[in-house]
């Protein structure tokens, strides 16, 4: 779905504006009272700090089991998710294999009538299931993972081709996924917003949302909220910062009003520290994408020298595809990312026009407004500093 320039025109979504709109549909600020403060906290999820939550034992993010590689004719097991090796499909591995397994750099392509999975990646042939530095696509779903892979712990970042409504942009997800907890960041080349939230036992504890869609640091919004729902649920209170200014908000029978909190109440000092804890993941997981994506630089390299041949069985232009792969989604992002540009140019041009138009009815109310030294029906004179100034009436 197409996302808007939330900078660039009014926040409809919540009634706010920031170029000239109302900024909300209720001027009237809201003071809570202890029982709206419980309420509240109720309803973001906040009654359970998620340190105190009695963890489960991790569980299985995904359980790989050995197939055999059609195309080698000694054993060699090939590590492939159990919900896909139990479908009808054939496995392919360009690398080495040793003791019964495949082992080695190399890339294993799995292929059914409706998969077409491939994974670059280093194998050791006695621990299939440790964990490892992987390049995992699903080419039917345009969705790349680069990132350390194990059964219990996924760490790294999902890439997702889409193409909608004649637009064509990635999707990234960062994610550290660990027992009962997860972390994710979001960004798209269709929007300057990041999306960050962290997840405890499958609620949201903190969402946040970072828009630098302006041209510099006075156009960066943040919003921040908690609990599961969005930010417009009814009293779930959510925070903006802009300019360097910090306000809350909270929706009430359909509208938005501000809240001035009383000032022994810290609302949002549990989500800075959640906040300040999902850097942490988030970090790794930067590292661990990193990895894969050399790794995969590595591997293609090698593709490309024609070091590695084709594998019996397959044909030469499925084993190559990886070379091309998103060569003409390449094509159409360019187009969109060439005309969000001018959208945003137009935009830009739109404020300036509208601070301009703004800055000149003010200077003519200033003019207005001035406290006339003397007027007659033909004109008016006012005392500067330069002596008595006079205009026709």
């Amino acid at each position: 779905m197409r996302r808007p320039l939330w900078l660039l025109t009014c926040l409809s979504a919540l009634g706010v504006t920031l170029t000239g709109c109302t900024l909300f549909s209720d001027p009237n600020t809201l003071t809570p009272t202890t029982a709206d403060i419980a309420q509240w906290r109720n309803q973001a999820g906040l009654t359970v700090s998620p340190r105190d939550l009695t963890r489960p034992e991790p569980m299985a993010l995904v359980r790989f089991k050995g197939l055999q590689a059609t195309n080698k004719s000694q054993a060699c097991q090939v590590p492939v998710p159990v919900g896909v090796a139990e479908k009808s499909v054939k496995v392919y591995w360009d690398g080495e294999c040793a003791k019964g397994w495949a082992t080695g750099l190399g890339r294993a392509l799995v292929l059914g009538p409706d998969t077409h999975l491939e994974a670059i990646t280093i194998f050791e042939p006695e621990h299939p299931n440790a964990a490892r530095v992987a390049v995992i696509r699903d080419v039917k779903r345009q969705e790349t993972f680069r990132g350390t892979v194990s059964p219990d712990r996924l760490v790294g970042e999902k890439e997702t081709l889409v193409e909608a409504n004649g637009d064509a942009f990635r999707d990234f997800t960062l994610r550290l996924n660990e027992g009962n907890v997860l972390y994710e960041a979001t960004r798209s080349t269709m929007t300057p917003t990041e999306v960050t939230t962290h997840v405890v036992d499958g609620r949201v504890e903190v969402h946040h949302e970072h828009d630098a869609d302006g041209q510099g640091a006075d156009d960066v919004t943040d919003l921040y909220w908690y609990g599961p729902n969005s930010r417009l649920t009814e009293n779930v209170p959510f925070r903006v910062t802009r300019h360097g200014r910090e306000k809350t908000y909270v929706r009430q029978n359909g509208t938005v009003r501000p809240v001035t909190m009383p000032p022994e109440v810290n609302f949002w000092a549990p989500m800075d520290r959640l906040l300040a804890e999902a850097s942490v993941p988030l970090n790794e997981a930067q590292t661990a994408r990193d990895a894969a994506k050399r790794l995969e630089a590595d591997y293609l390299s090698q593709l490309a020298r024609q070091d590695r041949a084709v594998p019996k069985g397959l044909d030469r232009q499925t084993f190559l595809g990886i070379l091309d792969y998103a060569k003409t989604f390449e094509a159409k992002e360019a187009l969109t990312q060439m005309k969000l540009r001018k959208e945003r140019e137009e935009a830009l041009l739109r404020m300036a026009k509208l601070r301009a138009l703004r800055a000149e009815e003010a200077a003519q109310r200033a003019w207005e407004n001035r406290a006339w030294f003397y007027r007659s029906p033909f004109t008016r004179c006012y005392q500067t500093s330069n002596g008595l100034f006079c205009t026709p009436w």
